[in-house]
């Protein structure tokens, strides 16, 4: 433990995969790229204290008529588990408040403001410290919530805009956070997007989670409001796992090592999986204590390559250096008969770095980039099994997070959820997160499609079941599918594996169903589980 920040970071370094290794995936392949050399930044935090500071927390909850729809979308008759979302939130939250009220003390302080938003916002609890002594009467206020209306998120947005910056003249030296959490589309009020996205770009940032719940929210507006380093957008799947996205977020605050990390590259370009670019710098909202954070670099002079780690100690400091890092120099056997291979092999970075590009793409794909990007996905897919089961790496978890991103987004892609799950992965992956959205095997993700063809016109429905109902899905129910291309993503002409009556990797191949991921640390894991208890107990 310590408080010196100059102490913060156990280890900054920088290596490359050694030029004399080959590429397991091309990721270089332009004229333009020609000459990089792909390496990583490895930044290892040391373990901090709780932060002594006061938090304030401001909740925006949707309340609309849709928060009293039962949350998986299937009502059992005379069942003790028929749970609507608006249940599974207040259990979540009043977890967390529990969790709040536990660990108050005298340096560390929690004070919440609770708006509720349907056709208009409620400020149900104003700035109002968390203890022992009204947790129970702040838990009561959230029991008596009722779902009505429709969905104002203009006016929620405006509202929560409003609180943390009055707060925040009043209180520099607190950490603020918001935590937006909506089911469905903006039906009252400002429903532009463009004017919903102007108005959280607020002049003075903070922290936001962005939560969309369930099937019916509007994903692409979430994902455009959380074009901000401070900003995230987490899609739940599933209520009963609310209380471990609070967990997470509320983890960052509580140990946050550095905040808002800058990272500057000299001779060299760190990759920004948001952007899908290589740039000079980019910005984080935190990086916890007692964690390993991997960024990826390239370089066409990695020997002169360094990274410069910057951040913020508290909220009201300037920003300070708190590390460089330098390129690990490539290792050379001195002795010509030993056969000792001291190479730096990145190959499983690499193929992270594949899988965030894919992603990326496939969350942004068009009716007319649909087939190609499918295409890459499974000869990638392919590969990356086959690179695995090679080297001994088939149950690797790393390696097999990086296929499940993969597998859901592509036998997601034609849904009207995939781009939510899409994203889900792929800012996960990007921010290394701990918590996972994974896809139900039974009910959302389809089997492979058995197809017979009569022409190339010609296209039989699919049956997809989820949890609602069994359902046809025909192609109006996917993008535009360009004449000739079949529901599988291929045109007659070149047929899938299925087509050749054979199965392929990615037809085989079964998920993880585990709602962490590699990147869990048994800290994370710790306050997860203790803000999430009262859900799972339902």
């Amino acid at each position: 433990m310590f408080t010196d920040f100059a102490q913060t970071i156990d280890i900054a370094m920088m290596e490359y995969h050694s030029k004399t290794r080959s590429m397991p995936v091309p990721i270089f392949d332009g004229a333009e790229e020609e000459g990089y050399q792909f390496g990583i930044l490895t930044i290892k935090t040391n373990k901090v204290e709780i932060i002594q500071n006061t938090i304030f927390f401001v909740f925006s909850l949707d309340t609309s008529g849709s928060m009293d729809e039962i949350s998986d979308g299937t009502f059992r008759p005379n069942s003790p588990t028929n749970f609507s979302k608006l249940d599974y939130l207040k259990q979540s939250f009043n977890s967390m408040l529990r969790y709040f009220a536990e660990n108050n003390s005298d340096t560390l302080q929690f004070v919440i403001r609770v708006h509720t938003f349907s056709t208009e916002v409620t400020v149900l609890l104003r700035d109002t410290p968390v203890t022992k002594d009204n947790v129970d009467y702040l838990i009561a206020g959230i029991d008596a919530i009722r779902a009505d209306g429709s969905t104002n998120i203009g006016s929620a947005v405006e509202s929560a805009n409003a609180a943390m910056t009055e707060y925040h003249s009043h209180n520099r030296d607190h950490d603020i956070c918001h935590i937006f959490m909506t089911d469905g589309q903006a039906t009252a009020g400002l429903m532009s997007k463009p004017m919903l996205v102007d108005i959280i770009n607020t002049e003075v940032a903070f922290p936001t989670l962005l939560c969309g719940i369930g099937r019916d929210h509007n994903s692409d507006l979430l994902q455009e409001m959380s074009k901000h380093y401070l900003r995230e957008y987490q899609f739940i799947n599933n209520m009963e796992h609310t209380g471990l996205i609070y967990g997470e977020t509320i983890h960052r605050f509580l140990y946050a090592a550095i905040k808002r990390p800058h990272i500057v590259m000299s001779g060299a370009e760190i990759y920004d999986w948001q952007t899908n670019k290589w740039t000079t710098d980019i910005r984080e909202s935190a990086i916890v204590g007692d964690i390993v954070k991997t960024y990826h670099v390239r370089s066409r002079d990695a020997d002169k390559s360094e990274a410069q780690i910057y951040g913020f100690v508290d909220a009201n400091n300037a920003e300070v250096l708190f590390d460089t890092a330098y390129s690990l120099p490539e290792l050379v056997c001195a002795n010509a008969s030993e056969s000792t291979d001291y190479s730096t092999d990145l190959s499983n970075y690499i193929f992270r770095q594949r899988t965030l590009e894919l992603l990326f793409e496939m969350r942004g794909v068009s009716p007319n980039t649909r087939r190609a990007v499918k295409h890459k996905a499974l000869a990638f897919f392919t590969q990356m099994r086959e690179y695995m089961k090679a080297n001994m790496l088939s149950d690797d978890a790393f390696m097999k997070q990086l296929c499940d991103d993969i597998h859901i987004s592509y036998k997601l892609l034609d849904t009207v959820e995939g781009v939510m799950y899409t994203s889900a992965r792929q800012s996960s992956q990007g921010r290394q997160r701990s918590y996972n959205t994974s896809a139900n095997v039974d009910d959302d993700l389809p089997e492979p499609p058995t197809l017979h063809r009569s022409n190339a016109m010609a296209m039989p429905p699919l049956m997809r079941t989820n949890s609602m109902q069994s359902q046809i899905v025909t192609p109006d129910d996917y993008f535009a599918i360009p004449m000739g291309l079949d529901a599988s993503g291929f045109y007659e002409s070149e047929l899938s594996p299925i087509d050749r009556g054979e199965l392929s990797e990615m037809d085989t191949y079964m998920p993880s169903r585990e709602l962490t991921n590699a990147y869990a640390t048994p800290a994370i894991m710790r306050t997860m589980t203790a803000a999430s208890q009262s859900t799972e107990q339902m």
